[in-house]
């Protein structure tokens, strides 16, 4: 069943102008509140095509405890999930210009739409298995990927001003600051949100409060991710980042060149996505090290669950175990 578009009167005020442990984004984490007890699938010890997808590809991942959710791109963009493991692709939306960020928490799916113009956007939610879509914030300025947890959604425009709470059941967006990010250079653990401004790469409280610089501002910076330590965030020039949580750390470089696009962390390891001249799927041990190319050829997003790693690439949607 696909999403029927409706309006709801949830419009943000603004003011003058990872990843929780239960959302999952571009930077995937798996989310506490999805369909039934996951069906286990067999080792991929060599990547697999989870999902077949034409042209003109999908943009960000998210994950629940049995499905992949995909975003798709522009001309057609769509919102689809597939089963973990392979099966039948199901199409939740289609026919909008084009979806970016997805994310799933408690049997529903969050998701950008990209507007008309860069002016435009909105942020929609609908049941995880089809059904009616509603939108929850308009005329925003092109946020590129959405989080969700037990208190609120988030977001943070690219073209305005504004890193923004809604809290469930709320009509009213919070300004948690007054500053915007790069790309999909957004991530959130438990009581932050982090974000490339204007002046550094910053965080701020989810609740509000004062925006603190974690590292020097990085024009460049495309996606971002945390653990319990650092945020991580790559850049579209070709360089893969690390700083402490805690105000005061050095920013340390990886070393891998490429042109990156998104990344996601687990324990021990960083992968990240590469649509360019060395595209592929890349793992670097977190206290750094040589890199791992784990798939040659196109990936744009990834995201991990407790045993398996997924990307959105040429094709489609790949899988792999860690």
């Amino acid at each position: 069943m696909g999403f029927r578009l409706v309006c709801a009167c949830m419009l943000v005020a603004t003011a003058c102008g990872g990843t929780t442990s239960e959302s999952s984004t571009d930077g995937g984490v798996i989310d506490a509140g999805g369909d039934a007890a996951p069906s286990a699938c067999a080792e991929a010890k060599v990547p697999t095509l989870v999902a077949q997808v034409g042209p003109p590809g999908l943009n960000f991942i998210a994950l629940d405890t049995q499905y992949v959710y995909a975003a798709g791109a522009a001309p057609d963009g769509q919102i689809i999930r597939v089963p973990k493991c392979g099966g039948a692709t199901e199409t939740l939306l289609s026919g909008i210009g084009a979806a970016l960020g997805v994310s799933v928490h408690s049997g529903e799916v969050y998701f950008v739409e990209q507007g008309p113009t860069a002016w435009e956007s909105r942020i929609l939610r609908g049941p995880a298995t089809g059904g009616a879509a509603q939108a929850l914030a308009q005329d925003q300025g092109s946020p590129w990927t959405v989080l969700v947890d037990g208190n609120g959604v988030y977001w943070a425009n690219t073209f305005s001003n504004g890193i923004n709470a809604l809290p469930h059941g709320a009509s009213t967006a919070t300004e948690l600051a007054w500053d915007r990010t790069r790309f999909a250079a957004f991530a959130a653990d438990d009581s932050h949100l982090y974000f490339a401004g204007n002046q550094s790469m910053a965080r701020v409280p989810k609740g509000g409060g004062a925006v603190e610089a974690l590292a020097p501002a990085d024009p460049e910076a495309w996606c971002a991710a945390v653990d319990e330590a650092y945020l991580y965030w790559t850049t579209y020039t070709g360089s893969v980042h690390r700083v402490s949580k805690i105000p005061g750390g050095a920013t340390f470089d990886y070393g891998l060149s490429g042109y990156h696009r998104c990344l996601v962390v687990d324990e021990a390891y960083v992968y990240v996505a590469d649509d360019g001249f060395t595209a592929g799927v890349y793992r670097l041990p977190k206290s750094g090290g040589a890199a791992e190319k784990l798939h040659d050829g196109d990936a744009s997003s990834v995201a991990v669950d407790d045993s398996q790693l997924f990307w959105s690439g040429a094709g489609g949607l790949w899988r792999l175990a860690r």
